[in-house]
């Protein structure tokens, strides 16, 4: 009688955290969408009035809010699952360690924004601060997703090497090849022993950005069909808007690599706010939303197991 009571109370408490999560969480969404369409506005209105070197260009990125608040959000429905800074207790569960990861990428990413955009307000004659210091931020938020698709991996009892190995292989390894021959052409003219530091460890970004994106988005593909996905409770519809969202990354990574390396007087040459913005505030603002949407209480469930 008494068990019978313990599991109805923790279906009650359970379906009451639920019920609150999913209306703090949509409120969350339509703030972040509401965010996006300001910036959206900002977008649009740069680009019929001509900006390339103005105040609007640089304020631009404040999209960088939404990433942070993503992140952030992430991190405090986390936080009241497990404490973050139980540290050996968060990294024993596979799942909760990959939604950190995922967590701390998009506030990571926001961070070297805040790097970028203090550099364009103080040097306003470099209105491309690449590389820079941001630029050490941008790697980091890859590395932590790279880190979290692992962890899903282990969590749904996939071998990354066995997927490295068979499809995503055939389709990586001829990517790659092209980037890395597109890159080396682009750079080539600039490129000589005495080349500055500047110019070699741009080009170093040039490769490391688009091959790490292709990188997780393949996984990130592979990870949604077959067998073990229903080990992962952030399967389903977050981890299909959550790829939706790294496809958009990848997308304005690859165009921020592109038109950064074309001439000044090129009308494709990067600017701030311009097409590449456009489509890093649409990617984070998926991103933000897919990860809003893996559910607190299956987090609650596989708390409950592990502990």
């Amino acid at each position: 009688m008494k068990e019978e009571l313990v599991k109805t109370q923790d279906r009650d408490s359970e379906a009451k955290t639920t019920d609150t999560d999913d209306t703090v969480g949509g409120r969350f969404r339509w703030f972040v969408i509401s965010l996006f369409v300001g910036s959206l506005v900002l977008f649009i209105s740069i680009y019929v009035e001509g900006l390339r070197d103005h105040f609007i260009n640089r304020f631009s990125n404040i999209y960088l809010v939404i990433p942070l608040l993503g992140g952030l959000f992430g991190m405090m429905r986390l936080n009241k699952v497990r404490r973050l800074y139980e540290v050996r207790r968060l990294v024993r569960d596979t799942y909760l360690i990959a939604v950190a990861l995922f967590c701390l990428g998009l506030v990571l990413w926001s961070i070297g924004c805040m790097i970028w955009m203090f550099l364009i307000f103080r040097y306003p004659e470099d209105q491309i601060p690449y590389p820079s210091l941001a630029d050490a931020f941008y790697a980091l938020c890859f590395l932590c997703w790279t880190a979290g698709i692992i962890y899903l991996y282990e969590r749904s009892g996939k071998n990354v090497l066995h997927e490295l190995n068979s499809s995503v292989a055939k389709f990586l390894v001829p990517v790659w090849g092209g980037i890395v021959t597109v890159v080396y052409l682009s750079h080539a003219a600039r490129l000589t022993a005495d080349s500055p530091s500047k110019d070699l460890l741009k080009f170093g970004l040039d490769m490391f950005f688009p091959i790490v994106d292709l990188f997780n988005l393949s996984l990130f593909i592979t990870l949604l069909p077959g067998p073990g996905n229903e080990k992962l409770h952030i399967q389903g519809k977050p981890l299909r808007i959550i790829v939706i969202g790294y496809f958009f990354l990848c997308l304005a990574s690859s165009s921020f690599t592109i038109s950064s390396s074309l001439p000044e007087n090129s009308p494709y040459h990067y600017y701030n706010g311009g097409f590449s913005d456009v489509m890093f505030a649409a990617a984070f603002t998926v991103l933000s939303i897919g990860i809003s949407l893996i559910p607190l209480g299956q987090i609650s469930r596989t708390r409950r197991i592990g502990s």
